[in-house]
C-alpha cells in the first residue's frame, strides 16, 4: 500500500464539517444513513459520512450495523439477506428505506464530498470493496473511501484504476482539527472528531485508513 503524508491536497476533504452517517434526528423522523438525513447535511452545506455493508446478492448498500434490528423492523444479518428483502424492511422511524450506494451517489451528486467507509467483517472477503469500486468508477464528486481494515484499503489502490487514489491514514488527516466528524448539538446531542478522541474525551483506538479520488472537485462545493 502506498502511504502518501503530503496533506495540501487534501483541503476539500476537511474544507466543511462531516456530518456523521447524515444529520440525523431521529426525533424529525432524519434517520441515520438514510436519504432524509442526507438531504439535511447537503442543505446545511456539511460534507457527509457514511458506511455500506454488503447483500447477500452482492450489492453495497448504505447501512452501519452487521445486524439490521437496532433499525430496521426486521432481523438478521444483512450479509444474509438480499437488495429486495432489506428493501421490504421499513425503519422504526422515519419513512426512508434503505439505499444502494449508488442511489446514494445519485443523490448527493456531488453537493457535498462523501466519506464512505467500507465495513469490514475482518474475513478477507473483499467483494463489498469490488463493487464500491466499481459502483464509484462513474461518480465525479469528490469522496474518500476509507475503512478500519487496511486490507479492504490495499485493495482499493491494487483494483482502482479509474480514478487516481492516494492512501493516507486517517489520523494524519484529520488530526488537531476540531470537530471534523460531527453532528450539531442543538439536533442530535453528539460531537465527534477524529484527532483521536470523541467529544467525550474517550480515546479511538483504532487507526482507520483513506483512499481518496484526486481532483474530484464539485463546482457545486467552491
Amino acid at each position: 500500500m502506498r502511504f502518501t503524508p503530503q496533506l495540501r491536497d487534501l483541503a476539500w476533504l476537511v474544507r466543511q464539517p462531516i456530518a456523521h452517517r447524515g444529520l440525523h434526528n431521529e426525533k424529525q423522523g432524519l434517520v441515520e444513513n438514510c436519504e432524509s438525513s442526507f438531504a439535511a447535511a447537503i442543505d446545511h452545506g456539511f460534507s457527509i459520512e457514511t458506511d455500506i455493508q454488503l447483500t447477500q446478492d452482492g450489492e453495497a448498500v448504505v447501512f452501519h450495523d452487521d445486524d439490521v434490528a437496532r433499525v430496521l423492523d426486521g432481523q438478521g444479518k444483512a450479509k444474509d439477506l438480499s437488495l429486495r428483502q432489506l428493501k421490504a424492511m421499513k425503519y422504526k422511524q422515519g419513512k426512508d428505506r434503505i439505499q444502494t450506494l449508488g442511489e446514494l451517489l445519485e443523490q448527493v451528486d456531488g453537493q457535498s464530498t462523501l466519506v464512505i467507509e467500507i465495513k469490514s467483517l475482518w474475513d478477507d472477503d473483499t467483494t463489498l470493496t469490488d463493487r464500491a469500486v466499481k459502483v464509484l468508477s462513474q461518480y465525479h464528486g469528490p469522496f474518500a473511501l476509507m475503512s478500519f481494515d487496511p486490507d479492504l484499503i490495499a485493495r482499493v489502490a491494487a483494483t482502482a484504476d479509474h480514478f487516481s487514489v492516494n492512501v493516507f491514514r486517517m489520523d494524519a488527516v484529520f488530526h488537531g482539527r476540531e470537530s471534523v466528524f460531527f453532528k450539531e448539538r442543538e439536533l442530535v446531542g453528539e460531537l465527534f472528531s477524529l484527532d483521536g478522541r470523541l467529544a467525550s474525551g474517550k480515546p479511538i483506538r483504532a487507526i482507520g485508513f483513506l483512499a481518496c479520488q484526486e481532483n474530484a472537485h464539485s463546482n457545486r462545493l467552491n
